[in-house]
């Protein structure tokens, strides 16, 4: 199969093995006698109906087979759909009645079945977006399969959480319905009055339900979380802690879930990478941390790339520290702190590894990171034991890492690595 591409202006090889068609278009290049639909079907009701028998796969298998031109309307929002389509390949795309598209659907998703299975008229418009093949299936039968297994009321009990998680930004891209079946298996929920300060003591991902809940770096306001929006990624996903502090603006129902199952959904964490750089970006843009000394600066760097990268997330973490000492956010600063103590064991551990490589004297470089590793186990002991540690000691810590190791200590090694070509 050829890839397409934006791009009109091909080359002379790419005019001899292609075509212009637009996008969903097949190029046969091998002739293929074998048929993957069937197979593809299969998997794909197994995954959905765990339980269904053969007798009743062989049933639904040796139904007809469709393929849909891009842009036909496969059901209609309010009407009854008479068939439940099974989609094979290709993507398709739910509409809302104002001509919104609310998410895109993948391969493996039953459309129009929660409308078929409960005799309703559908609440949204199904089309395909791309040539698509589906197995098309009588409501009816679906239905009577759906009781014979005795699923239905497991499926009724997840349709509202289902629901609901298809209309958010982070899950209304082709995340299939055995997927989401995974997501909301174990799903938890949770009310908050007016006013409460969230002291997040799990890696778990929250998406808001109802109300509102304001973010602050210190006192600073910076943003109104809403229904449909979400907190908690960084260190869900990704083990680093939130640099904000979390307060109910109105009473507030939150869904809680498992971020083990989204590690494992590539555009779910390509969303949130993506969403986490955002989100630094306006933590280091905010008044409080506008003129920080914890933020990057281009006389921290070494000049070696991936130190560089390392020293900037010890920054983020100093900084969030920093933040949590001036906004007495003790719950954040645990969290960083602990954040902080693992990290800087790996990046002198690397630094160390890569300066005996190339031949460096590390000695006296090694003893200060021992010195650092000792002082921040010290100050993390404290801080974690509730024990009372002295703001202007750890105030006096965090400027000492920056000014003293890495614009002075670390600076005595990047000519020596950088006349190695390292960079």
């Amino acid at each position: 199969m050829l890839a397409h591409t934006s791009n009109s202006r091909y080359s002379e090889e790419e005019r001899v093995i292609g075509s212009s068609a637009s996008f969903g278009t097949v190029d046969e290049l091998i002739t293929n006698h074998s048929n993957f639909i069937p197979k593809f079907a299969k998997k794909y009701l197994q995954d959905l109906i765990p339980s269904i028998k053969e007798n009743q796969l062989t049933l639904l298998l040796n139904l007809k087979f469709k393929t849909y031109n891009p842009g036909t309307i496969l059901i209609k929002e309010n009407e009854k759909n008479h068939f439940i389509y099974l989609l094979i390949t290709g993507i398709a795309e739910t509409i809302s009645s104002k001509g919104h598209v609310i998410r895109t659907l993948s391969s493996g998703t039953l459309m129009g079945d929660i409308s078929g299975l409960l005799q309703l008229t559908s609440s949204e418009t199904i089309r395909s977006l791309s040539y698509i093949t589906v197995l098309k299936i009588p409501s009816k039968l679906y239905t009577r399969i759906i009781y014979e297994n005795n699923v239905y009321n497991l499926i009724e009990t997840q349709i509202d959480s289902k629901d609901f998680l298809y209309k958010t930004w982070l899950f209304r891209d082709e995340i299939s319905q055995v997927t989401m079946n995974k997501i909301v298996k174990d799903v938890e929920y949770k009310y908050y009055k007016k006013d409460h300060v969230f002291h997040l003591d799990c890696n778990k991902l929250y998406v808001i339900l109802s109300g509102s809940i304001k973010r602050y770096i210190c006192d600073e306001y910076i943003s109104t979380l809403e229904s449909t929006d979400f907190f908690n990624s960084s260190i869900a996903m990704f083990g680093e802690p939130t640099a904000f502090t979390l307060i109910s603006d109105s009473a507030c129902e939150v869904m809680i879930l498992d971020p083990e199952i989204l590690k494992e959904i590539p555009i779910i964490r390509w969303k949130l990478f993506e969403y986490n750089k955002r989100i630094k970006n306006i933590i280091q843009h905010c008044e409080t941390d506008r003129n920080s000394k914890f933020l990057w600066k281009d006389e921290y760097s070494v000049h070696v790339q991936v130190i560089d990268n390392q020293h900037r997330k010890i920054l983020y973490l100093l900084n969030n520290i920093n933040n949590a000492v001036q906004s007495n956010n003790d719950y954040s600063l645990k969290e960083n702190l602990a954040s902080l103590k693992e990290f800087a064991k790996y990046h002198f551990e690397f630094e160390e590894k890569i300066l005996l490589k190339y031949g460096y004297d590390i000695g006296d470089h090694a003893n200060k990171h021992e010195t650092v590793l000792q002082q921040l186990n010290e100050i993390h002991n404290n801080v974690i034991k509730d024990e009372h540690y002295d703001r202007n000691e750890l105030l006096e810590f965090l400027s000492n890492w920056v000014e003293d190791h890495i614009i002075q200590e670390d600076q005595q090694y990047s000519s020596y690595l950088n006349s190695k070509n390292i960079f």
